[in-house]
């Protein structure tokens, strides 16, 4: 029996599975040792698709599994105001953002609210992260609007 880790040996991180079956319609066949030879190919293409498919269903054991990881660990929420360039216009926007941090390895953080202000509203970006701040008492901050290095 092969196993999931079969599926990603090739790649690592991911898996590209394509396969691809030639065969002839029987009545175009035209010898009987081609017959014999098309067979024994549908008898192994139909062996290595029951094996594909039981990777694949090891492979849904597995993300049921992480699904259980993220849906039963501690997260913590983040609100952040970061000031960027855009760099091809050389205009300022600050972009906030609360996001939830899952405490499982290799998760990203998932993002519940993302507003984006151009540089002339900034007072409307601050007073939105202080009333974010005020929405959700005890929240990380991360507050980023001083002017980058290369900038100045």
């Amino acid at each position: 029996m092969a196993k999931l880790e079969d599926l990603f040996r090739r790649f690592g991180d991911h898996s590209d599975l394509t396969m691809t079956f030639y065969y002839p319609k029987a009545s175009h066949i035209k010898e009987l040792n081609q017959i014999k030879y098309y067979d024994n190919k549908a008898v192994e293409d139909i062996q290595r698709l029951k094996n594909l498919t039981d990777l694949l269903e090891q492979y849904r054991t597995d993300l049921y599994k992480r699904a259980q990881q993220f849906l039963t660990s501690d997260y913590k929420m983040r609100l952040s105001l970061v000031r960027e360039v855009q760099t091809w216009t050389n205009k300022k926007i600050y972009r906030i953002e609360v996001c939830k941090i899952y405490d499982v390895p290799n998760a990203k953080p998932e993002t519940l609210i993302s507003e984006t202000f151009a540089g002339p509203e900034r007072h409307k970006a601050f007073a939105r992260f202080e009333e974010l701040k005020k929405l959700y008492p005890n929240i990380e901050t991360v507050k980023d609007t001083d002017k980058k290095f290369w900038e100045k």
